[in-house]
């Protein structure tokens, strides 16, 4: 580009970046005044969305996430405060002889509270001058548009690994990842300190069969069953759980196996659709804590480990041929480094190869030095969508756009509310364990 042609889209950068410093210096000189006052609150640090642009950013995160936009959504008006529940699953209608006969009143409902706090969070990205200065040159309007959607897709995404995965207890987070999950407990570890869980039956994993979709069936109980007569249900597992499954219908010599091979139809087991929650982690260990591997032989280029089926091995006393190309996670315990391979029968055991040293100079041979867990397993949630809510607090809710001078880039920051609350947790049966196929595991 010339330099005559170069110097029009110069300006015209400018005059966005020289609008968006001035809108920080105001943005500057209000919370300047408002010290003076007193203590600034949250909506004081940044200027706050209005409710149609609070609504509309929400809007937005739910419909970029196929787990978000099938549960239920709840706009409050406080960070905090108290959900009033109310457990109506005995009978409350009962014989009566006349219109003064009370002496078979029937049950009554139970009304109780559970706390919700909506918890503050902070997603923030970067354009740099570069970026700019292409995206002006083809479609101003384009470019705006392009990188506020791939915001609202990466906050959804974040979102939904906090809304699955979050766990406060995490000790000393150090990724960026552990510092967003440490934030609040998400719906898994509420679900397994507080439901069903299935998962001592598969000391090797599940693997996927009609079993799966059964067992949290059956474990619903009677009453449960009767107090939720026609509410929707609804699977929600990693997608590859999805794929296994209708890879099982194309090797059926039937109408059903016709139609997987020739469509995209996604099968529901049971008649209940599955909704694919890419959040729900297929690197696990399903309830199996990490051992130790039972042999370590160094071979250059690569480290082979035994990893069972001998006792006290991760497939201790299994049938090996069971578990060949299982996905295995093995770790150098002083480095922390990891490797995944898949298992192969050799000798009547299973073993794994791993490409490189893992993080070693000189690579020890001492099992103890080392550590292997299953990294193919993930969890089949069996519950309706609206008992899963997703609670937000948009009052709060801002945005802040900066220059900033050492990066040569605008810095846009987005502060919101989000809190993961469970409406009886009686009505979540989780199946954990469950092996993700790498090739047909069905038998």
């Amino acid at each position: 580009m010339a330099e005559r042609d170069f110097l029009p889209v110069m300006r015209r950068i400018d005059k966005f970046q020289m609008g968006i410093l001035n809108r920080v210096k105001e943005d500057m000189d209000r919370q300047t005044a408002m010290k003076a006052e007193g203590p600034l609150s949250s909506t004081d640090m940044a200027p706050a969305l209005s409710p149609g642009q609070s609504e509309g950013i929400t809007v937005l995160t739910r419909l970029n996430s196929s787990f978000l936009s099938s549960i239920g959504s709840e706009r409050k008006g406080k960070a905090k405060g108290e959900h009033k529940t109310m457990d109506s699953t005995d009978r409350i209608a009962s014989v009566s002889a006349d219109e003064y006969d009370n002496t078979d009143t029937g049950s009554k409902s139970v009304f109780g509270d559970r706390s919700w706090n909506c918890q503050k969070l902070r997603s923030r990205y970067k354009i740099s001058r570069e970026d700019l200065i292409e995206a002006i040159q083809v479609d101003e309007s384009a470019f705006q548009e392009k990188y506020f959607n791939d915001f609202m897709s990466v906050i959804s995404n974040d979102l939904c690994r906090l809304a699955i995965n979050g766990d406060s207890s995490i000790a000393a987070p150090s990724t960026r990842l552990e510092k967003l999950l440490v934030r609040q407990d998400g719906f898994m570890k509420k679900i397994i300190a507080n439901s069903t869980v299935l998962s001592t039956q598969y000391p090797f994993g599940a693997k996927l069969s009609q079993d799966v979709w059964d067992a949290p069936v059956q474990n619903l109980p009677e009453y449960l069953l009767n107090a939720t007569d026609g509410i929707d249900w609804r699977w929600f597992t990693n997608p590859k759980i999805q794929s296994g499954w209708n890879s099982f219908f194309k090797g059926r010599q039937t109408d059903a196996g016709d139609t997987a091979l020739m469509t995209a139809a996604n099968f529901a087991p049971n008649g209940v659709p599955i909704v694919q929650v890419n959040q729900m982690t297929s690197i696990g260990d399903g309830g199996n804590a990490a051992v130790a591997p039972t042999e370590v032989v160094d071979n250059t280029s690569y480290i082979t480990f035994t990893v069972g089926t001998a006792a006290g091995s991760l497939f201790a006393d299994a049938i090996a041929s069971d578990h060949v190309q299982r996905l295995v996670k093995c770790t150098f315990k002083a480095t922390s480094t990891s490797g995944y391979g898949r298992t192969y029968l050799e000798g009547g055991v299973l073993k794994v190869n791993i490409s490189g040293q893992l993080g070693q100079t000189t690579v020890s041979e001492t099992e103890a030095d080392y550590k292997v867990n299953f990294a193919d397993l993930t969890d089949v949630l069996y519950t309706p969508p609206m008992n899963l809510m997703h609670y937000y607090f948009p009052q709060d809710m801002a945005l802040t756009q900066r220059y900033d001078d050492d990066e040569d880039a605008i810095i846009v920051t987005l502060y919101h509310f989000n809190d993961w609350f469970i409406k009886d947790y009686r009505l979540c049966i989780l199946q954990r364990g469950v092996i993700t196929p790498f090739k047909m595991l069905t038998t």
